[in-house]
């Protein structure tokens, strides 16, 4: 098991050590279930605050929970912005990919 920190920072992917990427590549692509399911009810959470605020909001957040949950996990992962940044990162350093596929 790989113990990562776990913190929210608004740091750029490319401000990155070597280190950092590969930890997070693979913190990313061994809890991606996780990730996709804590999104998935988040976006429901945010559907029942919406629907007493805000309809047009809440029409937004249907459509989002709609898109995700029509994708696999893995698919989700794939289209991610974070992961495809850090997957980008690491092959601009030239970090070996091929070695860490995730299952």
């Amino acid at each position: 098991m790989y113990k990562v920190e776990v913190n929210n920072s608004n740091c750029s992917i490319t401000k990155f050590n070597n280190t950092q990427l590969v930890c997070s590549y693979i913190y990313l692509s061994k809890t991606f279930n996780h990730i996709y399911k804590k999104k998935l009810r988040s976006l429901s959470v945010m559907e029942k605050k919406a629907i007493i605020y805000d309809l047009s909001l809440f029409q937004n957040i249907k459509q989002k929970k709609y898109l995700l949950r029509s994708s696999t996990p893995k698919k989700w992962l794939e289209n991610w912005s974070v992961f495809n940044g850090i997957t980008e990162e690491m092959r601009k350093r030239e970090l070996p990919l091929n070695n860490m596929e995730y299952n």
